[in-house]
């Protein structure tokens, strides 16, 4: 299976809210957000692990998702895959609204085909300035 497949098999996972099934993609070690510093935002920290990457699964329930849709996933040399995604959502505590049509995935796979590094590269001014709304 290529890492592409996988990345897509993750989202389908988190499509029909199956994080068990998605956290078993991870590597027991998994560096989540690996470039993320502070903790201003609840969903960009830094994180270790499957139980760190399970905490930010969990912070995700401050959203209302109204799209969540891979628009595409590229494999890469080094076990690289880079997905595009289009998101529309509402914070629920503010209801500050957030659309974002090309949100960038980054997985880094090991051998073993399971994720060691993922990042998202998104306006996190964006999602500041919704929880200020």
């Amino acid at each position: 299976m290529k890492n592409s497949e996988r990345v897509g098999a993750i989202y389908q996972a988190f499509g029909n809210g199956n994080i068990p099934t998605l956290l078993e993609a991870l590597d027991e070690n998994v560096d989540w957000e690996y470039t993320a510093s502070g903790d201003e935002l609840p969903w960009y920290r830094r994180r270790s692990g499957r139980t760190g990457a399970t905490g930010f699964f969990q912070s995700l329930a401050d959203f209302e998702f109204h799209t969540f849709a891979p628009t595409a996933i590229l494999d890469a040399p080094g076990g690289l895959v880079v997905s595009v995604v289009s998101i529309d959502l509402t914070l629920k505590a503010t209801g500050a609204r957030i659309t974002i049509p090309d949100e960038v995935h980054l997985f880094y796979f090991n051998d073993a085909g399971k994720v060691i590094k993922f990042a998202h590269r998104v306006d996190t001014h964006l999602f500041w300035k919704a929880m200020q709304a």
